[in-house]
């Protein structure tokens, strides 16, 4: 994997993380489609972050 492609994988591991993060400041109470949201997010940074593990020089 190239450099910037790896650079653009970070950039997206961080808007996850964004997205996350106004998700859990918003109301307590989520919406079903919030709710969804919220797990598709998690379950995109789990994937993220393997690919980073793996990709990472040590």
């Amino acid at each position: 994997m190239s450099r910037p492609e790896l650079d653009q994988i970070k950039r997206r591991y961080a808007d996850v993380i964004a997205q996350l993060d106004a998700l859990a400041t918003a109301d307590t109470g989520l919406s079903e489609t919030d709710a969804q949201t919220r797990q598709e997010l998690l379950e995109e940074r789990g994937k993220i972050e393997h690919w980073l593990w793996a990709l990472e020089p040590d």
